[in-house]
């Protein structure tokens, strides 16, 4: 819920508790022989149950017309477990696929009429399960607008390391650099 604090000073927290059935589990069917290879096939079934809990709390300070900070935190936590009769082994997998806790800063500031200049920083909780470690980042953005449906800009993400892991062992976020068109009609 939405709330003004003071004059410039705004937050938003919500909380979140959800119970879950059957949700997806991969359970092994029956082998069978394909040449020289013994295949063991998974079967999508609704063989899992699970919960999830947790709260969002965001600040936003309006300091001037010009100048707004953004301020947030979220806390998550998952935990799947597989129903009687299930053999699935992957929820422990997923269930830790999920930062449990995540910071952000934004902030953003009108140089001039037309022209803006933000950001925004973030640091996000290991994801255990696929050996994604902690880490931090930010991204820059400066606009111009000389149409109020004409905006030119140039956008930096992941600009604190050259690659990261957000997901899993092999892919990586790597820094990009990047101009953007932007006409409304």
């Amino acid at each position: 819920a939405l709330r003004q604090l003071q004059e410039t000073l705004f937050a938003d927290l919500a909380v979140f508790h959800n119970r879950f059935r059957d949700l997806l589990s991969l359970e092994p069917g029956t082998p069978f022989q394909e040449g020289e290879r013994i295949i063991l096939p998974l079967v999508e079934r609704n063989l899992t149950k699970g919960r999830a809990y947790g709260a969002e709390i965001s600040l936003e300070l309006r300091a001037t017309d010009r100048l707004r900070t953004n301020v947030g935190y979220s806390y998550l936590n998952l935990s799947l477990e597989p129903d009687a009769g299930s053999r699935d082994t992957t929820q422990s997998r997923t269930a830790g696929a999920s930062p449990r806790h995540t910071v952000f800063v934004r902030p953003s500031f009108s140089l001039s009429p037309g022209l803006e200049l933000s950001g925004s920083l973030r640091w996000v909780d290991a994801l255990p399960s696929q050996s994604v470690p902690s880490y931090a980042e930010a991204d820059l953005r400066i606009a111009w607008r000389p149409r109020p449906s004409l905006e030119l800009s140039l956008i930096g993400r992941d600009l604190l390391h050259a690659r990261h892991r957000e997901f899993g062992s092999v892919a990586e976020i790597q820094r990009t650099v990047f101009g953007r068109l932007k006409w409304n009609f």
